[in-house]
């Protein structure tokens, strides 16, 4: 599609003639510029996340792509599956790499969950609200195994129906670890220490290498680690552009 502007009109009438509406998936255009320094709405994010997990897991047949978002750079297919999660009742957890994993996939901790990202843990007890699940999970556990798993009415804080097999995808393409941390601090101190603006270049340095972020970083990272086109990752599709002379110009 040339536009965004259109495309939940797009996504309504398809929802309304497919046969299996849920397989239809939507890619956002980006909200931001990469000089704008301030992370996505959460929105945005649970649209571009959502969507390509339904890439990776085929469980789409139908993606609506504005044009402006075929120019995002992406994490590789394998890299991005190596990060989802899986849990199940009776599952054996490493509860400390667990949360470190969360952290590197973009959720914050918090004492009480209560929107997509976020995650808390006390008394043997993990709230996790992942970005594709429409309520957050309540993970209670005995020892490492995870003994139950329900959804979680984040208004009540109490646990509800039970979950089954849940599906958690991060809440970042690129992951922020101390090895993708460290590669954007060394490109940035090689190619932008330019006196124009070297001094905000150094201030996001020194947050890298202290083991922080700073607002943006999302922006910044396809440039420090491995990543591909949107193509690569509809190479098998069939493409049907809607007004194709305004997607060119």
């Amino acid at each position: 599609m040339p536009g965004d502007a259109a495309v939940a009109d797009y996504e309504n009438a398809l929802r309304l003639f497919h046969r299996q509406p849920d397989c239809i998936s939507i890619y956002p255009a980006p909200t931001l510029s990469p000089y704008q320094e301030i992370g996505p709405s959460l929105g945005v994010v649970r649209e571009e996340i959502r969507a390509l997990g339904m890439l990776l897991d085929s469980s789409s047949d139908v993606l609506v792509v504005p044009a402006r978002a075929l120019f995002q750079r992406l994490p590789k297919a394998e890299d991005f599956r190596a990060r989802i999660l899986r849990l199940a009742e009776g599952d054996e957890l490493d509860l400390r790499e667990l949360m470190q994993q969360l952290v590197e996939n973009g959720f914050t901790r918090t004492d009480l969950v209560g929107e997509a990202g976020e995650f808390a843990f006390r008394g043997g007890i993990l709230d996790l609200y992942p970005p594709n699940t429409a309520s957050a999970l309540r993970i209670e556990l005995f020892g490492d195994t995870i003994d139950t798993l329900r959804w979680l009415d984040v208004e009540t804080q109490r646990s509800v129906d039970p979950a089954g097999e849940v599906t958690v995808y991060p809440m970042t393409q690129f992951p922020l670890t101390r090895d993708s941390r460290r590669r954007l601090a060394n490109r940035l101190s090689l190619d932008f220490m330019d006196p124009h603006f070297r001094h905000d270049i150094a201030d996001k340095i020194e947050k890298l290498q202290e083991g922080g972020t700073f607002a943006g970083v999302e922006s910044y990272i396809p440039a420090a680690v491995e990543n591909v086109t949107f193509a690569e990752y509809i190479s098998d599709w069939d493409v049907i552009l809607i007004e194709p002379d305004q997607i060119t110009t």
